[in-house]
């Protein structure tokens, strides 16, 4: 009896790997546990699955993230029940937002041993809530047919991947015993016979309706392209080309990945610091992708979002490859659902070729864009060791051999203002579903596993101590990692907030100053550290990605100063479009 019942296990747990894996699931991250045992032990056995193995379910998760993100591939993860399981949530809220598919194989008590005081028990079948696209909870695996399996796990992956992407859960219920001396290293079961595949259609506007689209982008005379956030680096050329066609100026957000393509001439460089500028007003704005990096006040440059709402009854057309809103403003009054590149392809398809058009809109941006970017390239000491100067430097060092992750808090934002390549760079990858600070470090390694290349992650101090567990991902990561800490002793993003002049509370409830040094840290791990805050800061930092080695880099800065610098920027860019002003008008 305990033979067949083994067997029986084996039999789910082999029917739901291989239909994973034919459904394109071959990468598995493993928490190991007792109650996920048999279906560890059919993935271990598989000779087309790639596993990862974590002690730390909120790190593999993120993990799990990354690798999905950067391979466009969803990716599985295997958990025990309990709180393994509830470890899990904060990737998959991340994941959730951001359209990535995670596939959940989240193991279970059976449904006897429930609300009677089993250890390790709760009811996880539909823990995740509306953060899921599709559940299934398995609750008597012995009894189903493999066509069952197959077929259901095939709706699922559909679910997963398709019009609205993001997270499934399959909850299995597992009954003990796990394991019989009398069936040791079997092979895995025949092939399934039978499957269902899904073809993916990708929603086209009708020539009609793009004719009028296109009619209506013509009749614009002072448009505006914004570059949002993508989950995953897409192919912009065709907006790119779109931008040219019709002579508007592009504001990207770092999350975009346009900036990895190096500068083109309708991309506005620094275009932050042009927003807070009355006279740059448009009369349509064309959004492909979620939404910006918020982050402006008096002090520093302004938000996209606030220029928008600026615009007073100005059109505002935003294109998704999902149904998801993405307007928190209540500002877009035209929304489509379409791939961006193929909505700006068929777009381009129906425009009108004129040799003549107004260039004097673009050309505004343009001759303000490049002296503000000579401004702060004469103004700015670009050799000291700041966080502005952090992404200078990357600007200029950083090789399209690798892949930059951002982190959220200052990171995001000072990349936003200040990374701005001149050459083709490293595709840029973000946590923005939540823009949360917790797990960066893991989806730093995963997005180096899924893109098959070396990472630079730029982190703060907090980010980085949040996901220590995940640097032991970091020790084992098969492609380079390189973690560049940005240490100014606390949260520097409060120190631009109006909580900064509660002088009462700050430091200790907001700042949450602390004295911390990685040194010791990189040692536990067996990581490689360095220091850096000479002069010669930036060749270090070069030597250090032309090496190729996963380390951790630390560098120092004081927030007080930080602030200061900023605000000293901002007032440059100023001063330079004020210069440019009356050029522009003649």
């Amino acid at each position: 009896m305990k033979i067949e019942h083994v067997q029986k296990q084996d039999y789910f747990t082999e029917t739901l790997v291989e239909e994973l894996i034919r459904q394109g699931v071959d990468h598995f991250c493993i928490a190991p546990g007792s109650r996920s045992a048999r279906l560890t032990i059919a993935i271990a056995r598989s000779k087309l699955a790639h596993k990862t193995v974590h002690f730390d379910e909120r790190g593999l998760g993120f993990y799990a993230l990354g690798a999905a993100k950067a391979s466009k591939k969803p990716v599985a993860i295997v958990v025990t029940s309990g709180t393994a399981v509830g470890n899990l949530f904060p990737a998959v809220m991340e994941a959730s937002l951001d359209g990535i598919p995670l596939i959940i194989l989240s193991c279970d008590r059976p449904i006897e041993l429930f609300d009677t005081g089993a250890n390790q028990t709760a009811d996880q079948g539909k823990i995740f809530g509306k953060y899921v696209r599709w559940e299934l909870d398995v609750g008597a695996y012995e009894n189903l047919p493999s066509n069952f399996i197959a077929t259901t796990v095939a709706q699922g992956l559909y679910k997963a991947k398709t019009h609205n992407p993001g997270p499934i859960q399959i909850n299995c219920r597992f009954r003990e015993p796990f394991f019989d001396a009398a069936n040791p290293q079997e092979e895995l079961s025949r092939p399934i016979s039978f499957s269902t595949k899904y073809e993916k259609s990708e929603p086209m506007l009708s020539t009609q309706t793009a004719k009028e689209y296109a009619a209506l982008f013509e009749s614009a005379k002072k448009g505006v392209i914004l570059l949002g956030s993508f989950p995953t680096p897409q192919n912009l050329e065709p907006i790119f080309s779109l931008a040219e066609t019709l002579g508007w100026p592009i504001i990207s957000d770092i999350s975009s990945n346009a900036r990895s393509y190096g500068w083109r001439s309708n991309h506005i460089r620094y275009a932050n610091f042009l927003l807070n500028q009355e006279d740059l007003k448009a009369d349509f704005i064309l959004q492909f992708g979620n939404r910006f990096v918020q982050f402006g006040n008096k002090h520093v440059a302004k938000a996209v979002l606030p220029w928008v709402k600026s615009q007073t009854n100005v059109p505002y057309c935003m294109v998704t490859d999902h149904p998801n809103r993405q307007d928190p403003e209540h500002l877009v009054t035209h929304r489509i659902q379409q791939n961006p590149t193929l909505f700006a392809e068929q777009i381009l398809s129906l425009l009108s070729e004129t040799e003549s058009k107004d260039t004097s809109w673009l050309e505004s941006w343009q001759t303000h864009s490049d002296l503000i970017a000579s401004t702060f390239t004469r103004s700015i000491n670009q050799d000291k060791l700041t966080e502005p100067g952090v992404f200078f430097a990357l600007s200029k060092v950083l090789p399209s051999s690798y892949a930059l992750f951002i982190a959220s808090s200052m990171p995001i934002r000072d990349a936003n203002f200040f990374f701005y390549p001149k050459h083709p760079s490293a595709s840029v990858f973000v946590n923005r579903g939540l823009a949360g600070i917790d797990g960066n470090i893991a989806t730093a390694v995963g997005i180096a596993e899924g893109i098959k290349k070396p990472v630079l992650a730029v982190l703060g101090d907090l980010t980085f101590l949040h996901d220590i567990n995940s640097l032991a991902l970091l020790k084992n990561a098969l492609y380079p990692v390189i973690c560049l800490v940005i240490n100014n002793q606390g949260g520097a993003i409060f120190s631009f907030s109006p909580v900064q002049e509660k002088k009462d509370v700050f430091e200790e409830y907001f700042a949450t100053s602390h004295e911390f040094s990685f040194s010791h840290v990189a040692p536990l791990f067996g990581i490689p550290y360095m220091h850096l805050q000479t002069e010669d800061w930036k060749e270090a930092l070069e030597r250090a990605l032309l090496e190729g080695k996963s380390c951790i880099i630390e560098i120092s800065t004081n927030r007080e100063e930080n602030l200061l610098l900023h605000k000293q920027i901002t007032e440059m860019a100023v001063a330079a479009y004020e210069a440019t002003t009356e050029l522009v008008q003649t």
